[in-house]
Order: C-alpha cells, then sequence, then structure tokens
C-alpha cells in the first residue's frame, strides 16, 4: 500500500507538532493560538446544522479529542477528570506541567476560573512537583472559536 501526503497532511502535523511542543514547554497561550487557529479553519456548517445550537460539551470534546490524537507516550489525556469535589472538563499531563480546563460556552473565563478554584481540580497536584496551570477557556457559539482565556499558574506548597 501508498501513501502520498499532500501539502495539507504536512501541514496538520507541523501544526500537531508545534501545539505538542506548546504543552511541553509550558505555553499555553502559544497552545491557546494554535488551537483557536485549528477551530477557526472548521466550517460553520460541520458545527451547525438546521438552526440546532451548539453545545458546550462539543466544544470539550473537540479539544479531548485534538489532545488524545496528537498525544504521545509522556503525555496522559483525561476528559472530566474527578476529584472529590468535582470534575475538570480536560486535564493533560505532560512530565514538565499539568494542565486544568475548565471549558464554558458563551460565559466569560472567569466562571471556569472559579470553578477550578471553588472545586480545587488542582489540590491532587499540590505536592506533585511539576508546574500546574489552570485554564479556563470559553468558545463562542457564533464564531466556533475561543472568545476568552484565563490563565493561572497554580501555587506549588
Amino acid at each position: 500500500m501508498q501513501y502520498i501526503l499532500s501539502y495539507r497532511s504536512l501541514e496538520l502535523n507541523s501544526w500537531a507538532t508545534k501545539l505538542k511542543k506548546a504543552l511541553h514547554h509550558g505555553n499555553p497561550d502559544v497552545f491557546r493560538d494554535l488551537l483557536n487557529d485549528f477551530l477557526a479553519s472548521i466550517s460553520y456548517s460541520v458545527r451547525v446544522s438546521n438552526g440546532e445550537r451548539s453545545h458546550e460539551r462539543q466544544f470539550q470534546y473537540t479539544v479531548y479529542l485534538i489532545m488524545r490524537l496528537i498525544g504521545s507516550t509522556r503525555n496522559t489525556v483525561y476528559h472530566e477528570k474527578a476529584s472529590s469535589k468535582g470534575r475538570a472538563d480536560c486535564v493533560i499531563e505532560t512530565p514538565r506541567y499539568v494542565y486544568i480546563f475548565e471549558c464554558k460556552l458563551d460565559r466569560p473565563a472567569t466562571e471556569g476560573m472559579a470553578q477550578i478554584a471553588d472545586r480545587g481540580y488542582a489540590e491532587p497536584y499540590a505536592h506533585d512537583g511539576r508546574t500546574v496551570y489552570a485554564i479556563a477557556c470559553s468558545f463562542s457559539s457564533e464564531t466556533g472559536t475561543i472568545s476568552d482565556w484565563m490563565v493561572r499558574q497554580e501555587e506549588r506548597e
């Protein structure tokens, strides 16, 4: 069987490599920009049809799938990782960093950040040794892209 790589597949591979590097080097804002570029390339007709509304879960699942697809043996990706007070939408663990995501749809990122703090999603990593980033990401149902983004580096004990 012969595989022919198109320019587009090479471009996607380069994008995925950049996304992985952003995670492995502790650059959540670069990660945001790359994710937003990808989301902006998705046609509105794929996202919404026949006037149906977008749902927060669609965006959570999209981010989770991207992370699983670009993942490596050095990453662990959790969807709705449970803790003692609730569950984070997505948690990505790399050898040096932990990223805790809370996603919102058409709501301010401050709500997601408050949820991460109020429900203690970072508490299991308090003595972990890795740098922990809490990330609140709000998506726009109108554009299908990131409309608001907050990052807080959690304090180590």
